[in-house]
């Protein structure tokens, strides 16, 4: 959902700024940040996380000493970091893409310049709301999954993603697919049981990722979900461009190699061993999973 365009009256935002993300210089992102700051007349914070710490309570910390929006300068990680702190409040985010993925900047068409994109908020904008995954005491706006993908999160480092970007992703994909063994995952969708053999369960958000190669040959009622789940039954590397082609043929809906659900209110997810759990790109536990839709969880800046 959209609000109407209007210009916002900021005063005093905050910069929540992840050095590890990315590959743009530091003393350069901040430099531009403080250039901008002057220019419209803003008393603004900066904060670097630091690994291990509670952004959660941070962030809540300076909207109690008057912060009234919030830049998340990072990867999608960060973004989620800052949506775990801003759920119940009303305080709008804005975001500045500094990381590896990058998926809901790049979809939401917000720019990629960083003073661009810190500049586009004093400008024409609308605020769109976002719904979420509450899982394992965080929130997720993009996607969450169990299998193959959450693997491949936790087998890539940081290091390895600075120094190679997406094809770090690309890499140890291969290497995990050449050994994928399914699981037996046993679901509880809204209520109702399931058990289902898969390398994958992914859950993503259709309102935001409409462009996702996932989601373009769904039906349209599809999209009128909160959230959407794949069960992903491929195995092998053969399986999984098999799954490809069925994607871009438009044969997602017949693939015998993925099935479609759509989640309204909650899925729990069981294995017999615990696999992985990843969430908007960062591993964040592992299985038994419960997972809650939270609709319009926070306000999300993005341009006209």
């Amino acid at each position: 959902m959209h609000k109407p365009d209007h210009p916002l009256n900021i005063t005093n935002p905050l910069f929540v700024y992840n050095p590890a993300a990315g590959l743009k210089n530091k003393d350069h992102v901040l430099r531009l940040y403080a250039k901008v700051c002057q220019r419209y007349g803003w008393q603004g914070c900066i904060h670097e996380t630091k690994e291990g710490e509670e952004i959660n309570r941070i962030v809540r910390e300076y909207i109690q000493q008057g912060c009234d929006v919030i830049f998340a300068g990072g990867g999608d990680g960060t973004i989620s970091s800052v949506v775990t702190a801003l759920v119940g409040t009303n305080i709008p985010m804005a975001i500045i893409q500094l990381g590896t993925g990058n998926l809901l900047a790049r979809f939401l068409k917000i720019p990629m310049q960083t003073e661009q994109a810190l500049c586009y908020i004093n400008q024409q904008t609308s605020v769109k709301q976002l719904n979420a995954l509450h899982v394992k005491n965080r929130y997720a706006v993009l996607n969450g999954s169990v299998g193959f993908s959450s693997n491949l999160i936790k087998n890539t480092s940081r290091k390895e993603k600075r120094r190679y970007g997406m094809f770090a992703y690309i890499w140890r994909g291969l290497q995990i697919i050449i050994g994928i063994q399914p699981y037996k995952f046993n679901l509880v969708i809204d209520g109702k049981a399931y058990t289902a053999r898969a390398s994958e369960i992914y859950i993503t958000n259709p309102t935001v990722l409409i462009e996702e190669i996932f989601l373009k040959n769904l039906p349209p009622d599809s999209l009128n979900a909160p959230f959407v789940m794949f069960i992903v039954k491929a195995r092998t590397l053969r399986d999984y461009l098999g799954l490809v082609l069925d994607i871009l043929l438009g044969r997602v809906n017949q693939s015998p190699r993925m099935t479609c659900v759509l989640i309204q209110n909650s899925i729990k997810i069981s294995t017999k061993r615990p696999i992985t759990v990843q969430a908007d790109g960062e591993v964040i536990g592992q299985t038994p999973v419960t997972i809650q839709v939270i609709r319009n969880a926070v306000k999300l800046i993005i341009p006209s």
